[in-house]
Formats: structure tokens, sequence, C-alpha cells
């Protein structure tokens, strides 16, 4: 009886466990998780978006490395412009989650487009939490 009894709680921890961690985002809510913690500009809440090893691939073309470093530098561009995310694909594989769409800063505070292009976001699962593993940001292409 008691082995039976164990049994139950051991099965029953792990559906719960199983359940906290197969949670799955739906679409566009881990971009506007990303929007709201972006116009903070609070460089600790935003380094918690991202994996410690996370890539930026920025719209100067310059490759940024680590959580800690991308965070800081969106914390500064913060304090000057609000962004705006607009996902238009959404794939989920596994612990991974694909997003791609448009984006936009405006003037903080106004609806007033500074700059706009695209973006590709790849989320990975780490310990329950969606984190962003890579951001691949483009800038829209000017009128010729």
């Amino acid at each position: 009886m008691k082995f039976l009894t164990v049994l139950v709680l051991v099965a029953s921890l792990c559906s719960i466990s199983f359940a906290q961690t197969s949670a799955k985002p739906e679409a566009g809510a881990l971009c506007a998780e990303f929007e709201r913690t972006f116009q903070k500009a609070d460089a600790s809440a935003i380094e918690k978006l991202f994996t410690k090893d996370a890539s930026l691939l920025s719209l100067g073309g310059q490759i940024f490395q680590g959580g800690s470093a991308i965070a800081q530098g969106m914390a500064a561009q913060a304090g000057l412009f609000d962004i705006h995310l607009k996902p238009t694909l959404h794939r989920l594989s596994g612990d991974m989650l694909y997003e791609a769409g448009m984006w936009a800063h405006t003037a903080k505070g106004s609806d007033t487009t500074l700059t706009s292009g695209t973006f590709v976001s790849i989320w990975k699962e780490v310990k329950g939490e969606w984190k962003i593993e890579l951001l691949s940001v483009t800038p829209a292409q000017k009128a010729k």
C-alpha cells in the first residue's frame, strides 16, 4: 500500500512539473511582454528576457553577444524611443519558438514613427521560462 501511495505521489508530481514546463505561449504574447519590458528602459528587466549567450543581429549590421550586453544597449535606446511589434508568424517546435513580423520605433510617448522594419526572434524555453536566443532586426527598405 505504501508503494502504491508513493507511486501515485511521484506520478502526480511529474504531471505537475510537466504542466509547468509545457505551457506554450500564445501568438504575440512574448512580443507583447518584450514591448512592455523595453518601454521600462530597465536593463536588468530586459536582460531577463534573453539567454546568457543570446545574439542580437542589429540594424547597423553589428552582432552583439550575451544577454547582459544586449540589455545594456537596449535600455539606453529605450530611454529615447518606444518599440512596437506586430508579429505575423508564430511557429512552435519543441522548446523553441520562432516569431517574425514588423517593428517600429516611435518617439517616446508618441505615435510618430522614426524607423521601422522587420524582425525574426527565436525564443527558447529555459527552466519553464521563454527567453530570446536570437533576435535579428532589419530596417525597412526606403522607397526609391
